[in-house]
């Protein structure tokens, strides 16, 4: 069982503590969904140019297509600026967080597939 601090200022530091990785958590959560929405948006994309190629005109799907995997992309680099800012606020916190190398090394990645994908569209 956790001992929990009698004095005032022990418990105020503890609770500011707690906020503080429940901000975090938030943030990596929010993060999250970013990187859904835009892996969601560029299997749209890819989904309309597959399902779609031979049902509707051509240029259509193809416009429609890029469009969706262009948005998937930008979600990415929106989803890393959002994240920079509350890393910006918990690191003047002292509070730890996810590599900075890591964040951006996945959405380097990420925004990679979504540049492959359009390759993928105007080739095919």
């Amino acid at each position: 069982m956790q001992e929990y601090p009698n004095d005032e200022n022990g418990l105020a530091q503890l609770r500011t503590q707690l906020s503080l990785q429940r901000s975090l958590l938030a943030i990596e959560r929010t993060f999250a969904a970013w990187i859904r929405t835009g892996l969601a948006s560029m299997g749209a994309g890819l989904g309309v140019a597959g399902l779609l190629g031979h049902l509707a005109p051509p240029a259509l799907v193809l416009a429609i297509s890029i469009t969706l995997v262009i948005v998937g992309g930008a979600i990415y680099i929106l989803g890393l600026w959002r994240y920079l800012q509350g890393y910006q606020r918990l690191r003047q916190e002292r509070q730890r967080v996810t590599s900075l190398i890591v964040i951006i090394g996945l959405i380097a990645a990420l925004v990679a597939a979504a540049a492959m994908g359009l390759i993928l569209l105007l080739v095919y």
